[in-house]
């Protein structure tokens, strides 16, 4: 699956215990798959509570509800980490559109459905690799095998 995220920028909270905090909300999105059935949106009202130690390594933690063409809710919870040198942090910082092969960005996602036809989404671990994006991101998402 390619998930893309449309981030507006995040609301910076500050310094907490040793680390900076910020909240992002997701205001729109899509997502494709290879599977026929699976592919849509993203419905508006998800969260990224970020984290960013005195190192620059970025932890993130967040929910996000995706539709599928069918109609279908999946919820996506998932942990993440980005690390890159000051150098290509600054770059993201300031909005450039950076080759994720000059930084370390993954996530851990879960999903969580109702639907029957989806069921098996529940069941299975991934791993999703992202790209930072001047607009928010972008996570191919893969089923650990």
């Amino acid at each position: 699956m390619v998930l893309n995220l449309v981030v507006p920028p995040a609301l910076s909270i500050g310094m907490v215990a040793g680390s900076a905090r910020r909240v992002a909300t997701v205001a729109s999105g899509s997502f494709d798959s290879s599977l026929e059935h699976l592919g849509a949106g993203v419905c508006r009202g998800g969260v990224d509570w970020i984290s960013e130690d005195a190192q620059g390594t970025v932890s993130l933690d967040a929910r996000v509800v995706l539709e599928t063409n069918a109609g279908a809710a999946i919820l996506m919870s998932y942990r993440g980490v980005r690390h890159t040198s000051k150098a290509v942090a600054a770059r993201l910082a300031n909005g450039d559109d950076v080759d994720p092969a000059e930084y370390y960005f993954r996530t851990s996602p879960r999903f969580e459905t109702a639907a029957p036809e989806l069921e098996w989404l529940n069941n299975c671990l991934y791993i999703g690799l992202g790209h930072k994006r001047p607009d928010g991101v972008a996570y191919s998402v893969f089923e650990v095998l």
